[in-house]
């Protein structure tokens, strides 16, 4: 039930955090996206199975796409895209509210983070449905951070492989049920679990102590990234807070904050913990263990992460 649920969970983000990365590349006038609206809710399955991910990938690997319920004889755009798109606000103010259907193609073509090789234009036939076997291609965008699959380092950071996306080139939308992630051969279904550091290692009761990411980390906070990914198309999952706890004590109170990860169009930037907290003045002296957690509500699915470090109390020297 365990696995289950994890999945179920790892299905939601998913098909949330896919759409935000479509929706920004796909935005047009209200008017021009009903012009092809159909009663009919589309539907996909992606090599045969309605789950939106597709795992094991490699360059050349097929992707069969299957879709019922689109509008009849529209052409479509059908394209992998790294997740670093939903990050850069670069990207995001460009495309945000501006791009039109005859535009969209030549304003996706010029952004670096783009690999304009990996486009694809199926049409659907005339009876709003989609039969197509999308590659997986070789070649890379010219912003080698938007790399197919990402870097250990992004896919660490909770960016856990690239978007296939499903646009609509008669109106500029998204397809959501057309939306998949890629994961690629290699990489784990989630990323590993983060580090935590607290200075000094060494306290007195009423000492302040600051927590962080352990020096030379290379594993994150990544659920902070996540829950940014969502907040982008206004899913319910609140900016997360960590928790700090002392072993034996309980809960105490903290400033610490955990950072998603960030792009300025030329440094990726992992998530950070950071902040604060003060040993109880009650505390005896001895050992602990200080316990640091991050969770996340998705749509009504807890998804969290915790990591800890050792703590010595010292005897007041008053």
């Amino acid at each position: 039930m365990y696995v289950l649920s994890r999945l179920r969970t790892w299905s939601v983000i998913v098909a949330v955090a896919v759409v935000s990365v479509v929706s920004v590349v796909a935005v047009a006038p209200a008017s021009a996206q009903s012009s092809t609206s159909s009663s009919t809710s589309p539907s996909c399955t992606f090599n045969g199975a309605s789950f939106p991910i597709v795992g094991g990938l490699t360059a050349g690997s097929k992707v069969q796409v299957d879709c019922t319920g689109l509008p009849a004889l529209t052409p479509f755009l059908l394209f992998q895209t790294s997740l670093l798109i939903a990050i850069d606000p670069n990207t995001a103010s460009l495309l945000s509210g501006s791009v039109s259907p005859s535009t969209l193609i030549a304003v996706l073509s010029a952004l670096p983070l783009i690999n304009v090789e990996a486009f694809t234009f199926p049409t659907s036939d005339e009876n709003g449905d989609l039969d197509y076997s999308y590659t997986i291609p070789s070649s890379q965008a010219p912003d080698p951070n938007a790399s197919c699959p990402p870097s250990k380092e992004e896919f660490n950071s909770g960016l856990i492989g690239c978007a296939l996306a499903l646009v609509d080139l008669e109106n500029a939308t998204a397809v959501s049920a057309g939306s998949a992630l890629l994961e690629y051969k290699g990489f784990d279904l989630f990323p590993p679990g983060p580090t935590l550091a607290v200075k000094p290692k060494k306290a007195t009761p009423g000492e302040t102590v600051h927590v962080s990411d352990a020096k030379g980390a290379t594993t994150y906070w990544w659920i902070a990234t996540l829950a940014k990914l969502l907040g982008l198309v206004g899913a319910s999952a609140p900016t997360p807070t960590p928790s700090v706890k002392i072993q034996k004590v309980g809960t105490v109170t903290s400033d610490a904050t955990a950072t998603s990860a960030s792009y300025n169009g030329t440094t990726f930037t992992p998530p950070a913990l950071s902040g604060s907290f003060t040993v109880p003045s009650t505390l005896s002296p001895g050992k602990y263990k200080v316990v640091t957690s991050l969770t996340a509500d998705v749509s009504g699915f807890d998804l969290g992460q915790s990591a800890s470090t050792p703590l010595t109390v010292k005897a007041s020297s008053g």
